[in-house]
């Protein structure tokens, strides 16, 4: 099973970092129907690339020097010197990922099921600071109309998760690596 990507905002990947989010909600539409337990996600996250690379895609730095001192923007929301704009998460190479999660259960539910539980799982003190920070994020571009606002009750995929610190194309190479030792 391929590993594959989720793009999160910022501050929802300061807070998995941090350990205080286990849970993602999204509309339960497209990618999200096919995400089963045991899959892993690669974490895609606005970032920052040195100034050199202004002007360059992501890859395209990637390939001239994939050692580069990439600053996430969950850690500097003020630019850091020397570092060009902040990109959009979805542009992040899987080289430069810094957080895997491990999917251990998917749920569908009715987006207002959440409780204040649950709103914990998602980083917030309580339903009502999800419900208004859900339809902030709907304003800000992570959906296209207003059928998944907090007032409209969407359907949402419920995914609770483990994350690990590391890198999706290490973590792949150290399973192949693990793999052929246990064949061995």
């Amino acid at each position: 099973m391929n590993a594959q990507p989720i793009n999160v905002s910022a501050d929802d990947a300061r807070k998995i970092a941090a350990g205080d989010k286990i849970n993602l909600r999204r509309i339960n539409v497209g990618r999200m129907q096919t995400i089963v337990p045991g899959m892993l996600l690669w974490v895609r996250e606005p970032f920052y690339l040195p100034e050199r690379f202004d002007g360059r895609a992501p890859l395209q730095a990637s390939s001239a020097d994939p050692r580069l001192d990439v600053r996430f923007v969950a850690h500097w929301t003020n630019r850091p010197t020397g570092y060009g704009a902040a990109r959009a998460g979805r542009t992040l190479p899987k080289l430069f990922s810094r957080l895997v999660l491990r999917v251990a259960l998917v749920e569908e539910q009715r987006l207002q099921d959440i409780d204040d539980a649950g709103a914990r799982r998602e980083g917030f003190g309580n339903r009502a600071l999800f419900a208004k920070d859900w339809d902030r994020a709907q304003r800000n571009g992570f959906a296209k109309s207003g059928i998944t606002a907090w007032r409209n009750n969407p359907s949402v995929t419920v995914l609770t998760f483990t994350a690990e610190h590391a890198n999706i194309v290490a973590s792949a190479e150290d399973a192949t690596a693990a793999r052929s030792h246990a064949a061995a």
